[in-house]
């Protein structure tokens, strides 16, 4: 006689259909969760050069803006003694 088999109880309808979604969402969940993970790593990555990128451009458009404005000094200055005196009035 084996009276453990007739007094185990059947699953019902929601345990049944708790355990089949678990079996397909976990692995979603994890795929998921890795793929945020290797997003963050990768931006995290790439910080360092992204970063002396934008140095190396702001050092770029500093010095642009100052050799224009050495350029138009200079220039502002030859023309200034370049003025030809009004001698004949």
């Amino acid at each position: 006689m084996n009276n453990f088999t007739d007094k185990t109880p059947e699953p019902t309808n929601s345990e049944e259909t708790t355990f089949d979604t678990m079996q397909w969402i976990m692995p979603i969940i994890l795929l998921g969760l890795l793929g945020v993970g290797i997003f963050v790593w990768m931006k995290g990555c790439n910080s360092e050069v992204k970063a002396k990128k934008e140095n190396t451009e702001l050092n770029e458009a500093g010095n642009s803006i100052s050799n224009a404005a050495d350029s138009a000094a200079k220039s502002i200055i030859t023309d200034s003694t370049n003025i030809p005196s009004d001698t004949s009035r």
